[in-house]
């Protein structure tokens, strides 16, 4: 493993092995400073540790932490110097699995702070307008904000994700969360969706949803379900009334955008049947609950 963290300093370290033994460098990560983008980019800046007094020329790349492909950054091919090409070699060569698990905690926890101090008003994001006022469809936290905070649940000795979806239109007073609960598996990825639940946040009233397809005792009964997501989070209700206006303020700046709002479009109603089983608009292949169907019933 090259990128470790000193416990006494904090500072990011690359030791980065040689023909006289291994050369260590501060590291320096820059990352995108946007709270929506998903580039998945460091580019780290290698300066020798410590410092000489002799001047030494810093050493630049860009990792993608998604395709994990180590590139020489910003310099152009004709720019690049034999010992430039040796280093990205020697970066390239022994870079491991837990560098990139490395990189990209530091790159999430980055992100998340950089959300976490976001001005929301000040962000664009796109939505799928159409599908939203036309059918209803109700959109994920993490769908437009991806690192943002994400709710976590350990019931039975087994992991969960809860992914919360809300309507956005404009118009809609509902205080309604649709809460998807993900199984975690083995392997510490989402997998299979297991239930769901509607959840008032105002009134603190659950409900669960689609009964007929969950798998008994999987989650638990949901009263249990509910006390152990409050145990864990104290301040769950209130979260998910700012997290729905955090969305409803991104959605109006969407709209503002396409030149939209006021949304006169808005108050056309959705025609046909509700389905149940459409796809999660955020590619998991779920299952997702359009705004208000239950009450259109």
């Amino acid at each position: 493993m090259i990128f470790t963290r000193d416990d006494k300093t904090q500072k990011v370290l690359a030791r980065i092995p040689g023909s006289q033994g291994d050369d260590v460098y501060e590291c320096t990560l820059e990352i995108c400073s946007n709270p929506l983008c998903i580039c998945n980019v460091i580019t780290i800046q290698f300066t020798p540790y410590p410092p000489s007094p002799e001047p030494a020329l810093d050493k630049s790349i860009t990792v993608d932490i998604r395709k994990r492909r180590v590139e020489i950054g910003p310099l152009t091919a004709a720019d690049t110097s034999k010992k430039d090409k040796d280093f990205l070699w020697a970066v390239s060569a022994h870079i491991q699995d837990d560098d990139y698990q490395f990189l990209h905690q530091e790159y999430y926890l980055y992100k998340h702070a950089v959300t976490n101090r976001a001005d929301i008003s000040s962000l664009y994001a796109e939505f799928p307008i159409d599908d939203i006022e036309q059918n209803g469809d109700m959109i994920g936290y993490t769908e437009i904000l991806p690192y943002g905070d994400y709710f976590a649940l350990i019931l039975d000795e087994q992991q969960y994700i809860l992914v919360d979806l809300y309507c956005v239109r404009l118009e809609c007073a509902c205080v309604d969360t649709v809460m998807a609960c993900i199984l975690v598996n083995e392997q510490k990825q989402t997998g299979e969706e297991v239930a769901a639940y509607r959840i008032d946040y105002k009134k603190r009233r659950w409900e669960t949803l689609d009964a007929q397809d969950n798998i008994p005792g999987v989650v638990g009964d949901l009263e249990t379900l509910k006390q152990t997501i409050e145990g864990a989070y104290p301040k769950f209700y209130r979260r998910l009334r700012e997290r729905h206006q955090q969305l409803k303020t991104l959605y109006m700046n969407c709209l503002k955008e396409h030149e939209l709002y006021p949304p006169q479009h808005a108050s056309r109603r959705v025609s046909g049947k509700v389905g149940r089983n459409d796809p999660f608009p955020w590619g998991s292949g779920k299952k997702f609950k359009q705004c208000c169907m239950t009450k259109a019933r």
